[in-house]
């Protein structure tokens, strides 16, 4: 099938395009047969191609929001800061003791169970997951391990072996957290919560770079586990409103929150589960793809002005399907500091979903008018074609998650 054909309502290939405003009309339908969406007239799909899409993100004012990312994760700034309405990073309902609440656990005495809060800076690490190709027994370099194998290197002396370190969210490489719960257990009969702390913010080489810090440190119930027990996630994206023009053929156009947040509002609106396969990447078959959104906004902010220690060269931005190094300057020009924040909550985030609803959200909002309720047209698709391909993964945060006692929204 090339690139210019789409099947019909009887999953046959035709050449049903209609030019519309920029260039031609790809036509989408849901699985059931029913009309869906047509890119062209509903989505700006075909306005720019998948490099333009790219570029239009990537070649930003980026240092401003990794300066702010780097202080956050040091705890000298909150993404609050941003907006009064935004909530600041946290980990809510995370339960307090050590009571067994299981007979399967109550058959392993000795062991003991932690949670904390853990902030890292994501161009700093290889993704939060263990990462068979750059992770084993060795200590952190910049970009080359993953969280999660950084935190089994620092907590190595007490643990009896390198123990799973479970997450709230595991992101991909490039994404930050301000605030992701982490959980591990132990059978070492002198682990504390001072000795947590020391051993991975005062000890380790991530924790003395800066770019790794863990707080709100805890003994929990032993059946508590830092994934399985969350049932809500918070995402924030800063996205630079200043353009670069820096390489060639990137698109000139002007983003405001208040179109983003006009596109974006409609998922948090929808009573139940939507189908996200449009927006996923990566999804193994015959996983569900359904997402309960409870939160889904943008506005309008500035940055907070942050003093920095010295220039950076390690700020990852993705251009055009590959990472590379952009140099950072601890100064910004006072237009840099404009911001489109974007916040999603839900009960899940697939693989790259928050970037592809970012991008998506940004490429409509950078073109001719298109439906609110644009992102569920392309959702009920279910065509990534329709879909933008991934912001950066430097604007990204992971900025909290849920547990305890499911709250009704």
């Amino acid at each position: 099938m090339s690139s210019d054909d789409v099947e019909d309502d009887r999953g046959a290939i035709t050449e049903d395009f209609v030019p519309r405003h920029v260039t031609q009309t790809l036509r989408a339908t849901s699985p059931c047969g029913r009309h869906a969406c047509e890119a062209g007239r509903d989505a700006n799909v075909r306005r720019w191609d998948p490099v333009q899409q790219s570029k239009f993100l990537d070649d930003r004012a980026w240092g401003s929001v990794d300066a702010f990312h780097r202080a956050l994760v040091r705890g000298e700034t909150c993404v609050g800061d941003l907006n009064s309405s935004l909530r600041p990073c946290s980990i809510d309902g995370v339960p307090v003791g050590t009571g067994e609440t299981s007979s399967r656990h109550a058959r392993r005495p000795g062991r003991r169970t932690f949670a904390f809060r853990c902030a890292y800076r994501g161009v700093a690490f290889a993704g939060y997951a263990w990462n068979a190709d750059v992770d084993g027994e060795k200590e952190w370099a910049f970009g080359e391990a993953s969280v999660s194998a950084s935190l089994q290197w620092a907590l190595r002396d007490i643990t009896d072996k390198g123990r799973p370190t479970p997450s709230s969210g595991r992101t991909d490489r490039g994404v930050s957290a301000g605030a992701s719960c982490v959980s591990f257990w132990t059978r070492h009969p002198e682990v504390t919560s001072e000795r947590i702390e020391r051993l991975v913010n005062e000890e380790s080489a991530p924790g003395k770079a800066g770019v790794l810090r863990v707080s709100e440190i805890r003994e929990v119930p032993s059946s508590f586990h830092a994934t399985f027990s969350a049932f809500r996630r918070r995402y924030v994206y800063v996205l630079p409103k200043t353009q670069k023009f820096g390489e060639e053929r990137t698109p000139c156009a002007h983003l405001d929150g208040a179109t983003m947040n006009r596109i974006l509002q409609p998922l948090a609106e929808v009573d139940g589960p939507i189908d996200m396969h449009a927006f996923a990447r990566g999804t193994p078959p015959g996983r569900s793809s359904e997402v309960n959104f409870s939160v889904a906004r943008a506005f309008d902010a500035r940055l907070p002005r942050v003093a920095l220690d010295d220039p950076d060269t390690h700020a990852g931005i993705r251009r055009s399907r590959r990472d590379v190094d952009i140099t950072v300057s601890d100064s910004a020009a006072a237009e840099d500091l404009d911001v489109v924040v974007i916040e999603l909550e839900a009960d899940r985030f697939l693989r790259k979903l928050a970037r592809c609803l970012v991008a998506t959200a940004a490429r409509e909002a950078a073109g001719p008018p298109s439906s609110d309720d644009v992102l569920l047209r392309i959702a009920r698709a279910r065509d990534r074609r329709l879909a933008a391909p991934p912001a950066p993964a430097l604007g990204l945060v992971l900025a909290g998650a849920s547990y305890g006692a499911r709250a009704e929204s």
